[in-house]
């Protein structure tokens, strides 16, 4: 699969401003160094393309991105995004791509769209598109159950408990 740039090569690098609808159907705002608005919704009446590459953006707010409107591809690669939201991730004709460190963007399309096909994400490592599953399948490492942390955490207790009161008792016995 080609990276970004290539894909998003004939988009619109007009001006960013928010406050206005975009009537192109492709935007390609890579490299601009934006930051999005908190509390105003992207007008996005035409676009079918939205490239945000490389933009150091660390989130995508939640009232950005109410209202997607025609919106197919959204691009967000070479990006510090810690999550992605979760509105954004569950519109599951939404061809998203981002880097492939975003397990939660993976799980929330995994619960809501399963007859999509598999998520692709940059591996910038490799600099290739592989499947999501399979890269998170390939480079985490299994997680343990909640049942198994609260065991753990209820037996540690439990024998910090025994190492405080043994001595404890074992003292009071002695003094006797």
């Amino acid at each position: 699969m080609q990276g970004p740039r290539n894909i998003h090569a004939p988009c619109s690098r007009g001006t960013v401003d928010w406050t206005k609808e975009f009537l192109d159907t492709c935007l390609n705002f890579s490299n601009k160094g934006l930051s999005l608005p908190q509390n105003q919704s992207l007008w996005l009446s035409r676009v079918s393309v939205l490239d945000l590459c490389a933009n150091t953006l660390h989130e995508l707010p939640p009232v950005f991105f109410e209202n997607l409107g025609t919106l197919k591809i959204l691009d967000v690669t070479g990006n510090l995004l810690d999550c992605m939201n979760e509105t954004v991730a569950a519109c599951c004709d939404l061809n998203l791509k981002s880097n492939c460190r975003l397990e939660v963007w993976h799980q929330v399309r995994r619960d809501n769209c399963s007859d999509q096909l598999p998520l692709q994400c940059l591996d910038v490592a490799m600099v290739a598109w592989p499947n999501l599953s399979a890269f998170l399948e390939a480079t985490c490492a299994p997680s343990l159950a909640l049942s198994t942390v609260r065991g753990l955490a209820v037996g540690g207790c439990l024998l910090l408990w025994l190492a405080i009161a043994g001595p404890v008792l074992a003292w009071r016995l002695q003094r006797r």
